[in-house]
């Protein structure tokens, strides 16, 4: 018996069994390799062959697990970079080193794309949109990776993720970047000697 849960992911077995296996220390988890590539393991279960079986140790309660709440907004405030970060906590506390590496580089690559997206945009688009949009997707991403699990940990009064610190590294990222942006800016400007006009009548 399968259920198929919120974003997509699967739990194989009963609800009974699930929780059984759980608080055994044990969690078997169905991920899409494209969503989550760093947690597929084992054969393929899915009628496409895009989902494998994952398994994990249990969270002791003092560890804490970041939502795809939290993600999201941190990707909202602050790029993919700052939901790489979250991204890295959260496998790093399943003792995925590898993930969480691949994870940060991967924030970095969607930062970059979204920046070169952001600079072909026309002038009247409105700000908000495409933070909004990769936000979403995000949070739909690490729901697909962590819902579950989440659930579970708080369900088992497991440490949740601080929202001050959601807030911080979502504005140091931003910061960040536009600090980055704007040495990239005169940069090119000193490099082929324009002038850059800062005034957005213009």
């Amino acid at each position: 018996m399968s259920t198929v849960l919120r974003g997509g992911l699967t739990i194989v077995g009963g609800g009974r069994e699930a929780w059984s296996d759980w608080r055994r220390g044990r969690l078997g988890t169905l991920c899409a390799r494209v969503a989550c590539p760093a947690w597929s393991r084992g054969p393929s279960t899915s009628p496409l062959g895009a989902m494998e079986t994952s398994q994990y140790q249990a969270l002791s309660q003092t560890e804490r697990l970041w939502s795809p709440r939290q993600i999201g907004v941190a990707a909202f405030l602050g790029s993919p970079l700052a939901a790489g970060w979250f991204f890295s906590r959260n496998y790093l506390a399943f003792g995925e080193e590898a993930g969480a590496r691949r994870v940060l580089w991967l924030g970095l690559a969607a930062t970059a794309a979204v920046l070169a997206t952001a600079f072909f945009l026309p002038r009247n688009f409105p700000n908000a949109v495409l933070p909004a949009a990769y936000a979403f997707a995000i949070e739909r991403y690490a729901s697909s990776c962590f819902g579950t699990a989440y659930e579970k940990h708080v369900a088992l009064d497991g440490a949740k993720g601080s929202w001050w610190t959601v807030v911080t590294i979502g504005l140091l990222s931003c910061v960040l970047l536009i600090a980055l942006a704007v040495i990239v800016l005169y940069t090119l400007a000193w490099w082929t000697g324009t002038q850059i006009d800062w005034n957005p009548r213009h």
